[in-house]
């Protein structure tokens, strides 16, 4: 219980902003936990490039069936 209090603190305290990026989720944080304290990594850069990657992904799938929605709405 402690750890998800943990990560979920991590995750709202992720404040920064950055363009084209989703903030960092409890399951992001506790994947890159997981990844970075509990196991080592051949590469740490890998692992946080893959995050970065991945957090990239989501969040053009998250705006996706907007800018299809706006595109329907325009063509009428």
């Amino acid at each position: 219980m402690l750890a998800l209090a943990l990560l979920t603190a991590i995750a709202i305290l992720d404040t920064t902003s950055v363009h084209g990026l989703i903030a960092l989720t409890v399951p992001e944080t506790r994947r890159l936990i997981n990844l970075l304290i509990l196991t080592r990594p051949p590469d740490i850069n890998l692992a946080l490039y893959w995050s970065l990657w991945r957090r990239r992904h989501r969040a053009t799938a998250r705006n996706s069936p907007y800018k299809t929605r706006r595109m329907l709405e325009l063509s009428r």
